[in-house]
């Protein structure tokens, strides 16, 4: 006896047999250019990782720009004042008012008081 599929198992039999080498076709395709997108995955991540990096850096260096002026800001206040006490060191009121300020000295026959903050605990 001989045994014979229907022509539709058949067909059905070619039609998935012509989609499984259309599968495999456009699977071959993309895997010979899988390195192109290996390599664009590569790139986007390396450039996203730098990018962030520069923009930690660049607010450290904001705040470090910051602090600097602040500080130049009150070193040039301190040399304004030495440059007053410079030029006006031969005034003997002034000379006592640097002695009292910078030194703590008070002349002879004054009191000396001080204040203090108390802090809050």
């Amino acid at each position: 006896m001989k045994t014979c599929a229907p022509k539709s198992f058949q067909v059905v039999i070619i039609l998935l047999s012509f989609q499984i080498k259309v599968i495999m076709h456009y699977i071959r395709a993309a895997l010979a250019y899988s390195w192109v997108w290996i390599s664009t995955l590569t790139i986007a991540v390396v450039y996203w990782y730098g990018h962030l990096r520069l923009v930690e850096e660049k607010h450290v260096y904001i705040q470090r720009y910051e602090m600097l002026q602040t500080q130049i800001a009150e070193v040039r206040q301190r040399q304004k004042k030495l440059n007053l006490l410079i030029q006006h060191q031969d005034n003997p009121q002034l000379i006592e008012w640097t002695l009292i300020n910078y030194l703590g000295l008070i002349p002879e026959g004054t009191t000396k008081v001080l204040i203090t903050k108390e802090t809050d605990k």
